[in-house]
Order: structure tokens, then sequence, then C-alpha cells
């Protein structure tokens, strides 16, 4: 069963998800793709979005469990960036819409070593069951075993602009059991630290 996400899953929602929005890529703002294949990218994540919207508001656990999927991919995005979870020269960048919807890519990860970069596509998910994953590594096996890795449409960073092909995806999960006690204990981080930046202030 999904519950409702905890008190302090809401107040971490409330301060991690309008980061994690706020770093995605935008098509339109990029200059390396032609203008006509963005309005086309864009008028069908649009239709995606929109029959996804329309199936969570007939089904309130849906949207719960869209709600802590959210949550899951800001705090992983967090933690790459503030704990190393991917090491000292990972970055992170929340993937475009169109890639989440058309790619299954939620974030993408750069490495960048000795002056080249790689990546890794991610697939953030909380686990319904070991089924659920199962499937979704198979998918990924199908498409190493057909020789045709991930594409990731919009992409750009300090060193580079343009699409990634061939990207390795992996699929971060964690159940919701976990995720509640990560955000619990993500939480009273962030609290501890900015109490500790009042009193310094004081």
């Amino acid at each position: 069963d999904i519950s409702k996400l905890s008190s302090i899953e809401e107040a971490l929602y409330r301060m991690l998800v309008p980061r994690l929005e706020a770093d995605a890529i935008d098509p339109r703002s990029l200059t390396y793709y032609d203008k006509k294949l963005v309005t086309k990218d864009l008028a069908r994540t649009a239709e995606l979005k929109a029959k996804f919207r329309a199936r969570a508001e007939e089904d309130p656990r849906l949207d719960t469990a869209i709600k802590r999927g959210r949550l899951f991919e800001a705090i992983v995005a967090d933690q790459i960036e503030q704990s190393n979870w991917f090491g000292e020269s990972a970055t992170h960048r929340t993937a475009s819409e169109f890639d989440d919807y058309v790619n299954h890519v939620d974030g993408i990860v750069e490495f960048e070593d000795e002056g080249t970069q790689t990546h890794l596509a991610l697939a953030v998910d909380v686990t319904k069951s070991t089924q659920h994953i199962e499937e979704k590594l198979n998918d990924i096996r199908h498409s190493i075993l057909s020789g045709k890795l991930t594409e990731v449409r919009y992409f750009t960073s300090h060193t580079q602009e343009g699409s990634l092909k061939n990207v390795p995806r992996v699929i971060v999960g964690a159940s919701q059991h976990t995720i509640e006690h990560v955000a619990q204990l993500i939480f009273t981080f962030e609290a501890t630290r900015k109490s500790a930046g009042a009193q310094n202030i004081s």
C-alpha cells in the first residue's frame, strides 16, 4: 500500500524539489538545436504530460507515488552534489521533460577526469516490488544486447551542449520505507545546519 507523504517528506519536498525543477534542462534555452525540432518535441512532451496528469488526478494513490518519486529524484540529485554519492568528479543535471517522458531519463551525471567527460543516465525509481525492478533491468539488458543504449536528446553543461548517444543507464531505486528514513536524516541535517548558521550570525 502507498501511504501519504509524512510531514517530514512534505517539508523536504518543499525544500528540494523546487531546486530540482530549476536545474532541469530547458530545450528552449539551448542554441545547438533546430527550433522546429524543439517545438515538435515540446508539443509531444505537453501531450504526454497531460495524459500522465489526468491519470494521477483519477487515482490519488498514483498522485502520491509520483510525488514521492519526485522527492526521491530530488534527494538523489542533492546528495550527488552535496555528499558525492557518485564520487567527487560527478555533477548532476536534471533531464529535460522531453527526456523524462520520452527517454525515461530523470537525470544525467557527468564525470570529468583530466579534461575528459563521460555520462551516465539515471532512472530514479521508488520500488513497488522486486518484479517491478526486474522488468526495468530487463529493459536495460535488452537495450545492451541490441547494441542500443540510452539517448539523451537535450543536454548542456559547462563543457558541452548537444545530444548524448549510447549513454549507459542505471536504475537508482529505494523502497518507500527507505525514502522516509533518508528524508528524516536529511531534514534533520538541514535543520541542524540552518540552526548552527543562525547562531553563528548572532
